[in-house]
């Protein structure tokens, strides 16, 4: 069984007393319909997280002027994956929506521009995201596209002038609704090329809440996870300028960059499944604790005690 650290387990118990204090009495009327920005820049205020990226940004600019590495950006997270861990488990207790559309922002959108873009990319609109002055959201889902994401993709990038025009719909997209900067996979489309559209090659465009064609769908009515506003996107000849499309060398970043997001989406999901295990498991023994039938409390009896106890084991084997 992993571990955490003491610095992890002392995080941990901040972001407890954050969430129980701020988190959770808002929690009736972000499952109602509020948007949970104001919470999230709460949150990265209370615990630093902007400055530190504003810091780090700082850095990594000096570091490439003087044709140095750059560093890993600090931020959510810190660059430990355990950190990281530790934040979403605590989020995910009180409410695995909020926790998934802070990631959405910062981790999905934010960090593909991070990690693919090029300097000024990053500092116009990673930054902001990662400081959460702007909302991001990733958009690779579309309406017949979902786990066959590459091969079915209808979205294209035709060039045109000094840029290209964006036609499509992305749908199932976290923060969408609400969003201030996006990131769009698209398949280019030159005039006269034969290549099937499937094999088209795909690159990420960074797309602004104001930009002309751009169109978002109200939230979507969803059975669970209603604090992560979530709609579609269309674009209807949006117009973007050459310097959107992500990246310095265009020919690796497509699909390449997508897969990094994937991996870091994926593995995002394991934290957060814990804190909703830790958190139902609480409720659980509470319960259990306090109803009585016969007499007695339903704690006492045995085939209650197994399925604590399971519940107990599956959370230790998850952790």
């Amino acid at each position: 069984m992993y571990a955490f650290s003491q610095e992890h387990q002392m995080v941990r118990g901040l972001i407890r007393k954050w969430a129980a204090a701020k988190l959770e009495p808002r929690l009736d009327a972000l499952e109602s319909g509020e948007p949970p920005y104001e919470v999230m820049r709460d949150f990265v205020k209370t615990f630093g997280i902007a400055d530190m990226v504003r810091a780090s940004f700082a850095k990594q600019e000096a570091a490439e002027a003087a044709g140095e590495a750059p560093q890993k950006l600090a931020g959510l997270g810190s660059g430990d994956p355990a950190m990281g861990a530790a934040v979403s488990v605590e989020l995910s207790r009180v409410s695995p929506g909020f926790s998934m559309a802070l990631g959405a922002s910062l981790g999905l959108a934010g960090g593909a521009i991070m990690g693919k873009g090029t300097l000024e990319q990053r500092r116009r609109w990673a930054l902001p995201i990662l400081s959460m002055e702007k909302i991001g959201a990733w958009g690779m889902t579309e309406p017949g596209a979902g786990s066959d994401a590459f091969r079915s993709m209808h979205t294209t990038a035709t060039p045109k002038g000094n840029g290209f025009v964006l036609n499509g719909q992305k749908t199932f997209i976290t923060n969408a609704p609400y969003a201030d900067t996006f990131v769009i996979y698209a398949k280019v489309h030159r005039t006269g090329d034969e290549t099937p559209l499937e094999a088209r090659p795909i690159q990420p465009f960074v797309v602004e809440r104001t930009d002309k064609g751009l169109a978002t769908g109200k939230p979507m009515r969803k059975m669970g996870m209603h604090t992560s506003p979530t709609g579609e996107v269309f674009l209807e000849d949006c117009f973007l300028p050459a310097d959107r499309m992500l990246g310095e060398d265009k020919s690796i970043v497509g699909k390449g960059s997508a897969k990094d997001v994937f991996h870091s989406e994926r593995t995002g999901m394991a934290p957060m499944c814990v804190g909703i295990i830790e958190r139902c498991l609480e409720i659980a023994t509470e319960y259990a604790k306090q109803r009585m039938t016969w007499g007695k409390r339903i704690a006492e009896y045995q085939l209650v005690q197994e399925k604590l106890a399971r519940m107990f084991m599956h959370l230790q084997n998850c952790e």
